[in-house]
C-alpha cells in the first residue's frame, strides 16, 4: 500500500477488528478496504474497486486526519469549571496543531459527537511538540509532555477566570473561480462551486477569490476561513493556500483570469485537503489584521501552488447549502470560578489585550455598562430551562429598539433579530425551534443604547 492512512480514534469493542492486517486472525484488509465507487469511510484507493473490508471492521469514532500525530490522550475526570470538561477525551496532536484537541463522547455508540480545536481554550495551544499528557484528578491540573525544544513538562492550572470567545461569522460578498486557457476572458461568478487547479497545461488552471467586510468588526484576536469541499480528482492531499490580495475593486460577475487582480507573495494561511467532504480551515489572524486596520475589506486568492493537476471543489456563497465562512474571534466572555464552580454574575465583554494563558486583567466598557445577574433591574427569562420558546420580560432602562443574541459554548453568536418596543412593552416572546440548538448551557444576550445584559439559559 502506497496511500498513507490518515489518524484514527477508535472505540475498541471485545471481537472488533480495527484496520490493521493481523492473519494470525485472519484479517487481511488495512482500514475500509475499497468496496464501492463512491468515497466510502476509511477508503483505501490502492485497493482494486470491490475490496470490502473484514467482516468484522468496526470502523473509527474519530478522524484526525493527515499527519496529526495524536500521542497522549486521556478522559478527564475533575469537576472543575463546573464538569465542563469530564468526561471529554484530551488529546495532544504532535504535528501541525502543537495542541490539545478537546474531544466529546455521545450518541448510541458513545463515538466522538464533537471536537474543539485547541486554540479554542486557553493554555490547550501553542506547545512544542507536545507527546503526552496527564491529569492530577485531585485540583484538576493538566501535565503536558513536550518532546521539541528543551524537553519541558507544561503545567496547566484551571485559572479563576475563564474565558470563551465571542465569534462574529461573515459570509462573502463576492466569490467567483477564475480559469486560464480558452475560459480566460469568461466569469464564473454565478456558479455554485469554487475550484481550485495548478497544472503545466495551459487551461488547466483554477484559481478562487472571495471577498468580505469586515466593516461589523471592531477587533480581531482571531479568524479562521471556512470551506466547504473535497478533493474531487482523487484520494491524496492536496496543500492549498489563502493569498491576500491588496486590490478589493473585483466583482463576483466581472472577475476573469484576464482582469483577476494579482496576489501577494507570501501566503495568509493553508490548509490540506483531501477527499473527505467537510469544512476545512485556515488561520489567517495576521492578515484580517492588517486589513482591519486598513479599509475593512478583505479579498483572499486561494490557490494550489504545486503542479499536482488536482481539482478541488468548494461550496460557492450561490449553492444551496454550506457557504464559505471567515470566522472571527471578536471580543471574549469571562465568568469568574470559586471552588471549581462557575458563577454567571460577573461577565466581562471586553479584553484589552489579546487572550492568552497569562492574561488575567479585563476590563468593561465603560459606554455600554453591563447589568450584573443579581442587578434588582435585570430581564427575566422564563421558563428557564426552555425547550422551543421562552419569553423575556425586560427589567427596567429598556425602551426604542433591543438586539437580541444567543452565545453557545464555544462563544458562537447566534442573531435572533432586533426588536422594537412599543411604548411601555417589557414581555417579548422569543421561538427557537428553528435554531436546532443542541440540550446544554447558552447566553442570551440583550442589548440597547440603554444597557447590554447576559442571562444564561438551560436548553433542554
Amino acid at each position: 500500500m502506497q496511500q498513507t492512512p490518515t489518524d484514527f480514534l477508535f472505540r475498541v469493542v471485545k471481537g472488533g477488528y480495527y484496520g490493521h492486517p493481523n492473519p494470525l486472525r485472519g484479517e487481511y484488509v488495512m482500514n475500509g478496504g475499497n468496496p464501492s465507487s463512491v468515497i466510502d469511510p476509511a477508503q483505501l484507493k490502492d485497493y482494486p474497486l470491490g475490496t470490502a473490508p473484514d467482516a468484522n471492521y468496526r470502523g473509527y469514532s474519530f478522524d484526525f486526519q493527515l499527519h496529526a500525530s495524536p500521542n497522549g490522550a486521556i478522559e478527564y475526570k475533575s469537576n472543575t469549571f463546573n464538569g465542563a470538561l469530564k468526561g471529554k477525551l484530551l488529546v495532544v496532536r504532535y504535528s501541525q496543531h502543537k495542541d490539545i484537541i478537546t474531544l466529546t463522547p455521545g450518541g448510541r455508540n458513545n463515538d466522538i459527537v464533537s471536537a474543539l480545536e485547541g486554540y479554542a481554550i486557553e493554555g490547550f495551544s501553542g506547545f512544542v511538540d507536545p507527546l503526552d499528557i496527564t491529569e492530577d484528578t485531585t485540583n484538576g491540573n493538566i501535565y503536558v509532555s513536550e518532546y521539541g525544544g528543551n524537553g519541558r513538562i507544561v503545567l496547566l492550572k484551571p485559572k479563576t477566570i475563564i474565558k470563551l470567545p465571542v465569534t462574529d461569522t461573515l459570509s462573502p460578498l463576492a466569490d467567483a473561480t477564475v480559469k486560464d486557457g480558452e475560459f480566460a476572458g469568461k466569469n464564473f461568478g454565478i456558479d455554485t462551486s469554487l475550484t481550485t487547479k495548478n497544472a503545466l497545461t495551459a487551461g488547466n488552471n483554477r484559481v478562487t477569490y472571495l471577498k468580505f467586510s469586515l466593516s461589523s468588526v471592531k477587533k480581531a484576536y482571531h479568524a479562521v476561513l471556512k470551506l466547504y469541499g473535497r478533493n474531487t480528482t482523487n484520494f491524496s492531499p492536496i496543500n492549498i493556500f489563502a493569498f491576500g490580495v491588496n486590490n478589493d475593486s473585483w466583482t463576483e460577475k466581472g472577475i476573469t483570469w484576464k482582469n483577476a487582480p494579482p496576489v501577494q507573495n507570501i501566503s495568509a494561511g493553508s490548509a490540506i485537503v483531501d477527499n473527505e467532504l467537510k469544512y476545512w480551515q485556515t488561520d489567517v489572524t495576521d492578515y484580517v489584521k492588517t486589513q482591519l486596520a486598513g479599509d475593512t475589506v478583505i479579498s483572499l486568492a486561494i490557490k494550489d501552488t504545486a503542479d499536482e493537476n488536482t481539482e478541488l471543489s468548494f461550496n460557492s456563497k450561490e449553492n444551496n447549502k454550506n457557504h464559505p465562512q471567515l470566522i472571527i474571534t471578536t471580543d471574549t466572555i469571562s465568568y469568574f470560578v470559586t471552588h471549581h464552580h462557575v458563577r454567571t454574575v460577573m461577565p466581562v465583554r471586553l479584553s484589552t489585550i489579546r487572550p492568552s494563558c497569562d492574561d488575567s486583567n479585563v476590563i468593561t466598557r465603560p459606554d455600554l455598562p453591563l447589568v450584573l445577574a443579581d442587578d434588582a433591574q435585570k430581564s427575566k427569562v422564563y421558563p428557564n430551562p426552555l425547550y422551543k420558546e421562552f419569553n423575556i420580560q425586560l427589567g427596567g432602562r429598556y425602551n426604542g429598539s433591543v438586539i437580541l443574541q444567543i452565545i453557545d459554548p464555544l462563544g458562537k453568536t447566534i442573531d435572533l433579530g432586533e426588536r422594537v418596543l412599543r411604548p411601555g412593552e417589557t414581555n417579548i416572546r422569543v421561538n427557537i425551534s428553528n435554531l436546532s440548538l443542541n440540550a446544554g448551557a447558552y447566553f442570551l444576550k440583550i442589548s440597547s443604547n440603554a444597557k447590554t445584559e447576559l442571562i444564561k439559559l438551560i436548553v433542554q
